[in-house]
This record gives C-alpha cells, sequence and structure tokens, in this order.
C-alpha cells in the first residue's frame, strides 16, 4: 500500500509532459488490480457480473468518438478539445482507452471536477449562509488532488465545527444547514447512507417497510444537542453542542412510544460514558458571558464523524459506490440514489456488495475505484440497442424455465423471512407494551413511594422540630438550674446576700417551670417518634414494591433489547432474501421481455410484408382498370393487325425458302452429274467449263437458300411474339372487368391489413421500448445521460474555443515567473488560471439549467427560459465571434468547406461527420459566400444548442 500511494503522488505531482507519461507509467506499475488478494481486476468481474444476470448479449462497445467525449465530461467535466478528440481517434494503440483513463484521472482538471461533483452532492446548490462557496470549493479541490480516501471527507465534513480555520470550509454542510437537527438528519441520511427518513420523523415510513421511526431518531440523536452558535452576527457562526438531552419519540399513529442514543443506521447504538455531576463539559457555557461555547468531553456528533471516517456500517459504503457508480454510469444500480430499501432492490444487489467490499478494500480510494468503472465494458457501451434483438430473443425464451424455477426457488425463504421479521416485530412490539405497562406501574409505584416519603417525611420534620425544642429546653433548663446553684453558692459565701438570694430564687423556679417544659417536650417527642415510626413501615412498603417493579422494568426491558437485536437479524434476513427474490423475478421479466419480441418482430414483419402485397396489388389493379375500353380495342386491333402482317411476311418467307430449296435439289442434282461429266471428260475444256457453271449456280442457290431460312426464323418469331402481343391484348381486355370487381375487394381488405401492420408495430414499439428501458437499467445498454450545467458551460466554452484561448494566456504567464516554475507545476497552474478566469460563466448555466437550490439536482428537464437563453443571450453568441483563435477564428482561416465541417464537428460533438453531414455543411456555408462568417456563427449555433451536445453519447 505504501508503494502504491509513492506511486499515485508522483503521478499527482507530476502534471503534463514526458514527466507526465513517466508518472503514468510508474503508478500503473506500482498500482496492482484495486487490491492485491484479489485473481482478476474489480472491472473484469464487475463486466462478468453484469453480462452473467443479462439474458442476450448486451449492447456493443461505444465507438472512439462516444468514448472520448463521454470519458471527458465524466472524468474532467468537459468534452475534448478538436486537437484531443483528435489526437485520440487517430491514435492506433490497442490500449489508448486505459492511457487516458489514467491521463484523465491524474490531471488537476480531475481534481476540480470532483470538486464540483461532491459540491452539488452535498450542498445541493444551496445560497451560501455562513461558509463561502470559493472556500469550500478550494478544500474540496485541494483534497481530490491528494487523492485523500473518501471516508475522510465523510468524517471532516460531519465532524468539523467551524472553529479550526484550517477546516472551516469542511463545516460548510453543516453551517449551511443552520445546525438545524432535521435539516442534517434528513440530508446526512440521504448524501452519506442513502435513506431518505424525512417522513419517518413522526411515525414509522407509510410506503416503505424499512425506513423505521427510530432510524430517524437514531441519526437525530447525534446532532439534537447541537446548535448554530453566533453571538455576534459581525463574527463567523460556528456549531456548539451541549452534553445532556436524550431522545424520546412517540408515533402519531399508533402512539407508540420510544428512546435511542446514536445509532447510524443498520448500526448498534453507541455506548456513552458518564461524568460526575458538573463535570462534563471541556468548556462550560458562562451564562454572565455569552461569548463562551461550551465544548462538552462526550460529543454526538465528533461520533457520528468518527463511524464515518473508520467507514462504518454496509449503508455507507453501499451509498457511496452507488453514487459513484451512477456518477460514471448515467444512473445507480440503486435509483434513485437517496432510496435504498427492499421495495427498491439493486439492479443487480450481490455487485453492489461486491463494489462496497472492493471500495472498502482500498481505503476508500476514489481514483482506484473510478478507474475501474471506467475500464469496464459496461461503462463503454454503446447507447444503441443491438440490431440482434430478434434473433436473440429465441435464446432468452430457452431461460425462462430456469429462471421460473429460480424465481420459485428464491420467494419460498423470503415469504418466511418475511414472516419471521413479522413475528419478530410483534413479539418486540409486545414486549415494549411490557415495558409501557411496567413504566406505567413503575410510575404509579414511585408515585406511592413519594406520597409515603412525604407523608414519612413532613413527620420527620415535625420529630426533628420536636427534638429541637427539647434539646434547647433541656440546654435552657441546665443552664438556669446551673446559674442556680452557683448564684445560691455565691449568696452563701456573702453570707446571705440578698441580691444573690433573689436571683438564686429566680434561677430555681425558672428551673422548675422549664422541666416541666422539658417534661412536655419529652413527652411531644416520644409521640412524634411514634408517628415517624407509623409513617416509616408504609414507606418501606412502598419503596420495596417500587424497587420490585424496577427490577421487573430492568428484566422487561433488557428482554426488549435481546428482541430488538433478534428483530435486527430477522429484519436483515428479510430484506436479504427479499431483494434476492426481487432481483430473480427482474431476471424473469427482462428474459420474459427479450423472448416476446421474437414473436412480436415476426408479426410486425409479416403483417407489414402482407400491407405492402395488397398496396401493391391494389395500385396495379387500379391502374388496369384506369385503363379506356377504347385504349384496349386499338391495343387489340393493333396487335391483331401486326400479328396478320406478320403472319403474312411469314408465310412469304415460308413459300419463298421453300422455291429456293427446291431449285438448290434440282440444280445440285444437276451439279452432282456435271462433275461426274468433268471427271470423266476432264480435258474436255467446254464441257468442265459448263460443269464449273452448274456448280457455281449450286453454290449461290445454297447462300440464298441459307439466308431464306434465317429470315423465315426471324419472321416465324415475329409471328408468335405477334401472337402473343394479341394474346396480352386481349387478356388485358377481358381482366378490365374483372380488375374492376377486384379493387373494392382489395380495398376492403387494406383497411384490416393497414390497422393490423399498425397494431403491429405499436406492439413491436411498446416491447422495444419496454426492452430499452430493462436493458438501460439492467446496463446492458449505455445511458442517455444529460449534461450538468457545469459541464454544459464549459464543454460550450471548450467547443467555442474559450477555454483554450485562456490555457494558451496561462502558458504565457507560466512563461513569464521569475523565478520559473517547476515544469511540473505547468499543469495545476494553467487549470487554477483557467478557472480563475472563467469561473464566472458558470452561474448563468446553474442559474437556468441546474434544480432548485436544496432539491435533488439529478433531474433532467428542458424549460422556455433555457431556450431563450441560447437563442436570445449574449454569452454563448458572444463566444462565436471571431477573435484570439477561438473556434470562429479557426473555420475562417480554413477555405475548404469539407475541413470546416471537420472541425466543426470534432469541436462540438468529438467526431468526424458522416459523408451527408459533411454534404449538409457544406451546401448550408455556399448559400450566402458573401456572408461566410455569419453562416459559420449560425451552423455552430445550432449545433452547440442540438440535442447531440445536451447528450453524453
Amino acid at each position: 500500500m505504501v508503494l502504491v500511494r509513492a506511486g499515485r503522488e508522483v503521478a499527482q505531482r507530476v502534471w503534463s509532459g514526458r514527466g507526465l507519461q513517466m508518472a503514468l507509467a510508474l503508478a500503473a506499475f506500482l498500482c496492482p488490480p484495486l487490491y492485491a488478494d484479489d485473481p482478476e481486476p474489480l472491472h473484469v468481474r464487475i463486466d462478468r457480473a453484469i453480462e452473467a444476470a443479462h439474458a442476450g448479449t448486451p449492447a456493443p462497445p461505444a465507438d472512439d468518438a462516444t468514448f472520448v467525449r463521454r470519458l471527458f465530461l465524466d472524468l474532467a467535466g468537459r468534452i475534448p478539445s478538436s486537437a484531443e478528440a483528435r489526437a485520440f481517434l487517430d491514435d492506433p494503440a490497442g490500449d489508448k482507452r486505459a492511457k487516458l483513463v489514467d491521463r484523465l484521472l491524474a490531471s488537476p482538471e480531475h481534481a476540480r471536477h470532483m470538486a464540483v461533483t461532491f459540491d452539488v452532492w452535498l450542498m445541493e446548490r444551496r445560497a451560501d449562509k455562513h461558509v463561502k462557496s470559493d472556500e469550500w470549493r478550494a478544500w474540496l479541490v485541494a483534497f481530490f488532488a491528494a487523492n485523500r480516501p473518501y471516508n475522510e471527507l465523510a468524517r471532516d465534513v460531519l465532524g468539523a465545527d467551524g472553529a479550526d480555520p484550517a477546516v472551516r470550509p469542511a463545516a460548510k454542510f453543516t453551517l449551511d444547514r443552520d445546525v438545524a437537527p432535521d435539516a442534517l438528519v434528513r440530508d446526512v441520511g440521504r448524501v452519506f447512507f442513502g435513506i431518505d427518513l424525512q417522513c419517518a420523523q413522526c411515525h414509522d415510513h407509510p410506503r416503505i417497510d424499512d425506513y423505521l421511526q427510530r432510524d430517524y431518531y437514531g441519526l437525530y440523536a447525534f446532532v439534537a444537542r447541537a446548535s448554530l452558535f453566533q453571538p455576534d452576527p459581525k463574527k463567523p457562526g460556528v456549531v456548539a453542542e451541549k452534553a445532556e438531552g436524550d431522545v424520546a419519540f412517540k408515533s402519531v399513529f399508533t402512539k407508540a412510544e420510544g428512546g435511542t442514543r446514536p445509532r447510524i443506521p443498520d448500526g448498534a447504538e453507541i455506548d456513552e460514558p458518564s461524568f460526575p455531576k458538573g463535570e462534563e463539559y471541556q468548556v462550560k457555557a458562562d451564562p454572565k458571558d455569552k461569548t463562551v461555547r461550551p465544548v462538552p468531553k462526550f460529543s454526538r456528533r465528533a461520533q457520528l464523524a468518527r463511524l464515518a471516517g473508520e467507514g462504518a456500517g454496509r449503508a455507507f459504503d453501499r451509498n457511496i459506490v452507488n453514487r459513484l457508480w451512477a456518477h460514471m454510469m448515467g444512473r445507480g444500480l440503486v435509483e434513485p440514489v437517496d432510496l435504498h430499501h427492499s421495495n427498491n432492490p439493486p439492479s443487480h444487489p450481490e455487485l453492489l456488495e461486491m463494489l462496497a467490499d472492493a471500495f472498502a478494500a482500498t481505503k476508500f480510494d476514489l481514483r482506484a475505484f473510478l478507474r475501474e468503472l471506467a475500464l469496464t465494458r459496461t461503462y463503454q457501451r454503446s447507447v444503441e440497442m443491438p440490431a440482434t434483438l430478434a434473433e436473440q430473443s429465441k435464446g432468452a425464451a430457452a431461460k425462462i424455465a430456469a429462471l421460473e424455477a429460480e424465481a420459485a426457488r428464491l420467494q419460498e425463504p423470503a415469504t418466511k423471512a418475511e414472516e419471521a421479521a413479522r413475528a419478530a416485530s410483534e413479539e418486540q412490539d409486545a414486549a415494549k407494551k411490557g415495558v409501557t405497562a411496567i413504566a406505567a406501574e413503575l410510575v404509579k409505584a414511585d408515585a406511592a413511594t413519594a406520597d409515603a416519603r412525604k407523608a414519612h417525611d413532613a413527620s420527620t420534620v415535625a420529630l426533628a422540630a420536636a427534638q429541637k425544642e427539647l434539646a434547647a429546653r433541656q440546654d435552657l433548663k441546665k443552664t438556669v438550674s446551673e446559674a442556680a446553684q452557683k448564684a445560691a453558692e455565691a449568696a452563701a459565701r456573702l453570707s446571705g446576700d440578698p441580691e444573690l438570694t433573689a436571683a438564686a430564687a429566680i434561677f430555681q423556679a425558672r428551673a422548675e417551670k422549664l422541666g416541666t417544659d422539658v417534661t412536655a417536650s419529652e413527652k411531644g417527642v416520644a409521640e412524634k417518634t411514634a408517628v415517624v415510626m407509623a409513617k416509616a413501615e408504609p414507606l418501606a412498603a412502598a419503596a420495596k414494591a417500587a424497587d420490585a417493579v424496577r427490577v421487573r422494568l430492568s428484566d422487561a426491558s433488557a428482554r426488549v433489547k435481546v428482541l430488538a437485536g433478534a428483530f435486527d437479524a430477522a429484519d436483515a434476513h428479510r430484506k436479504t432474501t427479499k431483494v434476492a427474490a426481487s432481483h430473480a423475478g427482474s431476471r424473469l421479466s427482462a428474459a420474459k421481455a427479450l423472448a416476446e419480441y421474437g414473436p412480436l418482430h415476426a408479426a410486425a414483419l409479416e403483417s407489414r410484408e402482407a400491407l405492402k402485397r395488397i398496396q401493391s396489388e391494389l395500385s396495379a389493379t387500379r391502374e388496369a382498370a384506369a385503363k379506356l375500353p377504347g385504349e384496349l380495342e386499338a391495343r387489340v386491333a393493333e396487335a391483331k393487325k401486326a400479328h396478320e402482317t406478320a403472319l403474312a411476311a411469314s408465310s412469304a418467307a415460308r413459300k419463298d425458302l421453300s422455291a429456293k430449296e427446291e431449285a438448290l435439289r434440282a440444280v445440285s442434282e444437276a451439279a452432282t452429274k456435271a462433275e461426274e461429266v468433268a471427271q470423266k471428260a476432264a480435258k474436255d475444256a467446254e464441257l468442265v467449263s459448263a460443269a464449273g457453271r452448274v456448280k457455281g449456280r449450286r453454290d449461290a442457290l445454297a447462300t440464298e437458300s441459307t439466308e431464306a431460312r434465317k429470315t423465315a426464323a426471324r419472321l416465324d418469331d415475329a409471328a408468335r411474339k405477334a401472337a402473343d402481343g394479341l394474346a396480352a391484348a386481349e387478356r388485358a381486355r377481358a381482366d378490365l372487368a374483372g380488375a374492376k370487381e377486384r379493387i373494392p375487394v382489395l380495398e376492403a381488405a387494406l383497411k384490416p391489413a393497414t390497422e393490423k401492420a399498425a397494431a403491429d408495430k405499436s406492439r413491436l414499439d411498446e416491447a422495444y421500448g419496454k426492452l430499452t428501458t430493462i436493458w438501460t437499467h439492467a446496463f446492458a445498454v449505455g445511458v442517455l445521460d444529460p449534461l450538468t450545467p457545469e459541464q454544459i458551460g464549459w464543454s460550450m466554452m471548450q467547443a467555442a474555443g474559450v477555454v483554450d484561448q485562456q490555457r494558451t494566456a496561462a502558458a504565457a504567464e507560466f512563461a513569464k515567473k521569475t523565478p520559473p516554475l517547476p515544469e511540473a507545476d505547468r499543469a495545476r497552474f494553467v487549470e487554477d488560471f483557467v478557472y480563475a478566469k472563467l469561473k464566472g460563466n458558470e452561474a448563468p448555466f446553474v442559474k437556468v439549467f441546474g434544480g432548485a437550490p436544496g432539491q435533488p439536482q439529478d433531474e433532467f428537464y428542458a424549460t422556455v427560459d433555457q431556450a431563450l437563453f441560447l437563442e436570445n443571450g449574449g454569452l454563448v453568441r458572444g463566444w462565436l465571434v471571431p477573435g484570439g483563435g477561438n473556434l470562429a477564428d479557426r473555420l475562417m482561416k480554413l477555405e475548404d468547406p469539407a475541413e470546416q465541417a471537420r472541425e466543426l464537428y470534432l469541436s462540438l460533438f468529438s467526431r468526424r461527420p458522416t459523408a451527408r453531414e459533411t454534404e449538409d455543411v457544406v451546401r448550408y456555408l455556399a448559400r450566402r459566400p458573401q456572408a461566410r462568417l455569419s453562416e459559420i456563427q449560425e451552423i455552430a449555433w445550432a449545433m452547440l444548442t442540438s440535442v447531440e451536445f445536451r447528450f453524453k453519447h
């Protein structure tokens, strides 16, 4: 792990040029698969899980143009420049996709984009209150640039109180919600644990069985003692926390009551230390000094941060991997991402668990995890459904029986688990009611004890008063008696001094009187002692009875705790089996949908072809019926005349051929005899000459006969064709009446055929749409994901050349630095420079394209305001004014319209245009050669505001 971190740190420090290539190579060498004890990389196991769960063959990989645009948007927050797109498309290397993933992950733009992404997740575009967004974003950028693990981000965000300037930005999550416990409970639950407990505040969730009121208050207990501390509105607010305050709740529906210590979802209540009264605080609140912030020795908020920092709980792990999956894939395995529960199970439950394990095993390394996702076939899949759905249908049909059996097999344990969880819940509820009854009994017993104690205490107070009075009288009697004795002794020594004698008499008389009073007081004390003793007996009895009830309550409470653990186990099993059964049902439904598609496709093709046949026949029949009878008669007469003429010519040719052949036979016989004469009278010149003339005549007739035969054959063929034409004309004349009768029949057949073709197509389209949804949810086809407001803004600036202009300026500024900055700092310098110059352009896009502040930001919608912003706003159109080498400049310098088309498409869509698109651009630009700039700006604006630009393809 040390080597892995070292490799990544090298990649982080070296941003560009040869140094970057070396750093990436070193990082790849030092970074084995996601964790070393796995035989296969995570991306391989992801694809296997996705494809094994799918009934058909997923969509093929996206082309390079789609991939490069998608990856830049997901990892850098913008589309590639035309130069970056061209370089990637022209790169023949087989591993160029993996190299691009590594390059973008190592870039400063990635850190910036992740900061934006997590800002939106955590703050949901709330307006600043106590921490400025720039400080918060800067803190996030530094966090992601250092590739700190995600659990540390959760720890810092949930634990920061704003008092330490070094980590004050992390307190924005808590402070900008005014440290309001209800707001924090909802957003901590959603953002960090993937559960929205808002509707479980006053009762168990009415629609989601998994969300209980005790879950809400388990999180509430972490933050209930916290508050916003800002005695001076001019000074920054911080988080204060009390050391006391327990959480109790009561359902407004069932009236059931409960209490809880802090607990994270699916976790146990945490233990808390106890402190002597008055020793609970590190810093006590000072009633006389309102500027003193109380700081408890034990902070519940700190415990929440600690648990997050330790990556405690499966809900925590599942939530973040699901959010990262949604960031890359366009939707979560659980969707919506903040509604994890068994009625909304993951599309691939086992995969979600595997991802949670893998991410935790990497110590929550975000870059390593995103890299594995980007390398999957799943991420790189095309958004187009495959053209082989009909062929795949048969294979899906063959799987249905096994899937039905699997679904049935898993349903039984799910049903049993549901019943077991219900029974455990009922037993727990019954035990809770018993505890409530005993608690009420204890209240009465404690009240009776209190009444007995009150009576006993009153008698004790009366006894104490009597005893005090007795002691006072006894003390006074003793003192007076001693005074009488001493006075008498003094009088005796002074021979009966009258004054002393009189005083002694007075003291003596008073002592005797006090003796009577002491006796009366002793009697009163005795009476009151008897009363106290009488009151002590019912007090002891009441206390004993209360203690007995308290023991029963403790035993019952302990049983409830045991039953709560049993319920938690049963409920966890219920969720697991329910999700497994649901997933099996989903796989079965997906296979059935694919199996149904094939017959629907065949039926649609058949009905479409049948409709075409009827339409074709009807058209031909109508055409035939439209012919005038006169035209057909003329056609017959003409064909008849042509046939007669052909027959006459053929007959004459046959006669001529016959005469020539007869003459040829006669001359041939004469020639044969003449040849014999010539042979026998070879020396007779006259006879030989006559024989030669006969032979010459024979040869001439043979040639004439051959030509006559050809002529006769040709004229015979013409006669046959004329006969065919005559027959066709006569058939057409004969068919005219039949055609007129056929038209109503075909017209009657056309309407139901049209309706059937339309109905079959509608059913096919519905099935296709259903399949598209199922395959999208199963990640068997790429998700058509809209750009975020920030991605739209930065991509438009990139496409228009605004970003490249600032990069050029940044490079020039970097070169001016004295002393020169290290080359390794170039990429970070350029990124910071460009962002500082252009960040102000984000706000308009967020305002127009973003969701409402404080609400989830993953909804896509199109509004009139967006159209007006793009149509009438000067911001985007201003970027298309030539200057500084921007897109308009580059296009104006190109003379070839086809080259202009290529630069346009590479700059805006990261792809080269098709031949048709090139032709369209060329034709458009040729409309007004004198307004070439205006035409270029208009077509660029149209492409910037197109649907293709708004979505990741």
